[in-house]
């Protein structure tokens, strides 16, 4: 690669970080992004983690600009975009196990999450919204 080309990849390379730094979501302990969160309820009903074994889970990586977690059943994925507080999620790919339990909560979750436009973020719960709509809850795990 020549200089020039390596000068502008350092440009837009720190653009990107900048651009990242200026989400509003940010990272580490204090944004919702590059954390592991534990949906603790679904549409105003808390999430029963007896049906599927384990918690359901969502995590938003700044680094690849991708969601994924596990859905009840499936792990799914997602791309998604964050500028302050507002959130969207891309249409979400998941894994095509059939399990016993947890699949209607599965569907519902995955549903909910391509109804996100924005989040709120209060101490370690983060709540997904559409509108003022409340559509889950998580803990920071």
């Amino acid at each position: 690669m020549s200089d020039g080309g390596k000068i502008l990849v350092a440009v837009m390379l720190a653009a990107a970080v900048q651009g990242c730094a200026s989400t509003g979501g940010g990272t580490g302990a204090g944004g919702i992004t590059d954390q592991e969160w534990a949906l603790t309820s679904l549409a105003g009903k808390p999430v029963e983690v007896s049906n599927t074994l384990r918690p359901l889970t969502l995590r938003i990586d700044s680094d690849v600009v991708r969601a994924g977690g596990f859905a009840g059943c499936n792990r799914f994925s997602a791309g998604y975009e964050l500028s302050g507080d507002q959130l969207r999620f891309g249409a979400a790919i998941a894994t095509r196990m059939a399990c016993v339990g947890g699949m209607e909560l599965e569907r519902d979750y995955l549903q909910a999450l391509s109804r996100v436009t924005r989040y709120r973020l209060q101490g370690s719960t983060l709540t997904l919204l559409a509108d003022k709509d409340v559509l889950a809850t998580y803990q920071r795990l």
